[in-house]
């Protein structure tokens, strides 16, 4: 057999090679040898975690592939790795789904660490709040759970100055000056973390955060409030528009949805109206209060547009 030839799994667990065995996860003449490395891998065990992480940043797509499902295969080992390499932004969606295919423990065990990092004092919680954000649902009863504790405290300040742009899904910072009076304050201030975990929900998307969103429209904070309102609008639920209409008001003239930039919308009284209308019996009516709304750079679910 010439030096091109296929690679001899056999050879390669017997004298544990792991990373020959993860280049042989490559391998796409014979998926019976691929299969093979995988299982000698999962054989391996502890050993070969780490070198299948590292896989799953691979320019090969076949690689990557070949070793979710072998970091899946090999299961508990696997898991305290997986919830580290949530940390890392190329790998974190694939560790979020491993850790998913595993299943219980692995993703509440997940999502313990990350809400422990989430809740540390005076922590930098971006990359915990992003890795909530990529396991999403199974994080929605403890972060609501923040939301409602009225105790929760401020989060240190400048260190956490992404996640004020983050809690409002905020692309640009508009030339306004009330506005960025506002953001000034709230960063000197420091950042609710209740706010941060609203702004977390609505990215995550769910809808069974929604009761929890709509109680916190009336908060004192007006952080918290703001960071409520745009997860409302993120997740598009209908139960949210008639408590976002009865509590959008004049001096909370910032809302967003996902995405969208932040603006200065003139005034609650004009946008309320507009709101009300989504519910309207006539398509047409609902149609043109959606776009309006976009126009205004609303980026509301179109959940009713063609009802």
């Amino acid at each position: 057999m010439g030096i091109f030839g296929p690679p001899n799994v056999e050879k390669l667990k017997s004298s544990a090679n792991v990373k020959g065995l993860v280049n042989a996860l490559g391998y796409k003449k014979d998926q019976a040898i691929v299969q093979a490395a995988s299982l000698a891998l999962v054989e391996i065990g502890p050993a070969s975690v780490d070198p299948l992480i590292a896989a799953l940043e691979d320019k090969d797509k076949a690689v990557c592939q070949a070793a979710n499902e072998t970091l899946t295969k090999l299961g508990e080992p696997a898991i305290e790795p997986l919830i580290g390499a949530l940390k890392r932004y190329k790998v974190r969606k694939v560790a979020a789904e491993v850790l998913s295919k595993i299943g219980e423990p692995a993703i509440g065990t997940a999502v313990e660490h990350l809400m422990t990092e989430f809740l540390g004092e005076n922590a930098d919680i971006s990359d915990a709040a992003n890795a909530l954000v990529e396991i999403g649902a199974p994080s929605v009863e403890r972060l609501a759970a923040v939301l409602m504790n009225k105790g929760a405290k401020k989060v240190c300040k400048i260190a956490n100055a992404m996640i004020l742009c983050k809690a409002f899904n905020m692309n640009i910072i508009p030339h306004h000056a009330d506005l960025l009076k506002k953001i000034a304050d709230i960063m000197n201030d420091g950042f609710n973390l209740r706010g941060i975990a609203a702004g977390v929900l609505g990215e995550i998307g769910d809808p069974q955060a929604v009761e929890s969103l709509i109680s916190t429209l009336k908060d004192e904070d007006e952080f918290v409030r703001w960071a409520a309102a745009g997860a409302l609008f993120a997740i598009g639920d209908d139960r949210a528009l008639d408590p976002l209409v009865a509590n959008l008001t004049d001096a909370d003239l910032l809302i967003t949805g996902t995405g969208s930039v932040w603006m200065l919308i003139g005034d609650g009284k004009t946008v309320k109206p507009i709101i009300a209308n989504l519910k309207a019996d006539e398509p047409e009516v609902r149609q043109q209060s959606l776009e309006t709304l976009k126009s205004l750079r609303w980026n509301l679910a179109e959940r009713r547009k063609t009802q």
